[in-house]
């Protein structure tokens, strides 16, 4: 079979037009979906700019008229408050895994957590061996989005509310932040 060479010219450019196409193709999508990452990540740390500054910790163990207590610290280090605010004490481990499901008598509900640090108390009892200590925090940021910091710094979103996490029946009862930890012969005022 004899192919004129003007027909395998005109196959090789038509082919290789094809094969240019695939290609410029094949990197616009690579390309739109490298756009579409960068997006999505740049979202998320907009979406959770607020909530990564906001924290809490034990700051101390001290006494009452009622027994032991554990001062906890809550800063807000953005510009603006974050509300319903769940501070749970989880007894941890040795290696900081939860040893049982928390208690209900070792949480503190704060309204409003404005901008700075302030402090509230909880009571649970932690005592025995290879045992310690730790809490988790709930909240709500100023968009309405709802967020669980866990006993190991670890910030993840959460679908409900704080109050629905924790199973807080309704009504509930809302305190308020101290803006220092009382002398332990003084009363607790906010």
């Amino acid at each position: 079979m004899d192919i004129p060479c003007g027909d395998v010219a005109t196959w090789v450019t038509g082919i290789a037009t094809i094969a240019l196409f695939v290609i410029g193709f094949w990197q616009i999508r690579i390309e739109r979906n490298a756009r579409l990452k960068a997006d999505a990540e740049r979202l998320s740390a907009t979406r959770q700019q607020q909530a990564e500054q906001v924290a809490a910790w034990i700051s101390t163990e001290g006494y009452d008229e009622l027994g032991s207590v554990l001062w906890i610290a809550v800063r807000n280090q953005s510009l603006q408050p974050v509300y319903h605010v769940v501070i749970q004490g989880i007894v941890l481990s040795n290696d900081g895994t939860p040893r049982y499901d928390p208690s209900p008598e070792s949480q503190v509900r704060i309204a409003v957590a404005p901008p700075g640090e302030g402090y509230a108390a909880i009571r649970m009892d932690y005592a025995g061996m290879h045992r310690r200590p730790g809490i988790e925090m709930a909240f709500q940021d100023a968009a309405n989005r709802s967020w669980l910091r866990k006993t190991n710094g670890e910030l993840a979103e959460i679908d409900t509310s704080p109050a629905l996490h924790y199973s807080i029946p309704q009504p509930t009862g809302w305190e308020a932040l101290l803006t220092k930890i009382p002398e332990p012969d003084q009363p607790q005022s906010p």
